[in-house]
């Protein structure tokens, strides 16, 4: 089964709950909304496709549908990550390093998705994701990555930090790519 830790959910699941009087119906399964009105415990998994169908509604419905907004997003939600738990993982002093241990942090977060970290040389990396065609909404979670990645680069000592992403074949399958550079 794909998951993700309530620890993730919990930011949807509260913009969810301040904005009751939007059409989340027109996204949102039964089961979801069940959900969405329990208890989200942080440590416990919950499944991956109601954060999808979640995240797509606010990406539509709040961000309406624009990539700055799904990435100030991901900026905003990295700066909660540094601030709280995942302080002292995140924060590094070193920009590759971060992104090291936000990968790994990320393993424990969601339960899903093949990927690959690739250091290039100094000031980038490439982050690798596998299976992306089985992702819906990828489009908006994508730029939410790119802002995640902006922010924590930024906080460990990244200048002139730049994310860009594209579609690629690697090993032969299909993957989107993530070029992250910064200057030191």
């Amino acid at each position: 089964m794909r998951r993700v830790k309530g620890s993730i959910m919990l930011d949807f699941v509260k913009v969810v709950h301040r904005a009751r009087h939007l059409p989340w119906d027109r996204y949102l399964t039964a089961q979801d909304f069940e959900l969405v009105e329990s208890m989200i415990l942080p440590s416990s998994w919950y499944p991956l496709e109601t954060y999808q169908r979640i995240g797509l509604a606010v990406y539509e419905l709040l961000g309406q549908g624009r990539p700055e907004n799904a990435r100030r997003w991901g900026q905003e939600s990295m700066a909660r990550l540094m601030e709280g738990v995942y302080q002292k993982a995140l924060l590094k002093g070193d920009p590759l390093e971060a992104i090291k241990s936000f990968i790994t942090l990320r393993k424990t977060l969601i339960d899903f998705g093949e990927f690959a970290l690739n250091p290039i040389g100094p000031g980038q990396v490439e982050f690798i994701m596998f299976e992306v065609n089985e992702i819906p909404g990828l489009e908006p979670f994508s730029h939410m990555f790119v802002g995640n990645m902006e922010k924590l680069a930024a906080a460990n000592g990244g200048r002139e930090v730049t994310v860009e992403f594209s579609d690629q074949r690697r090993n032969d399958r299909p993957a989107r790519v993530f070029q992250i550079r910064w200057r030191p």
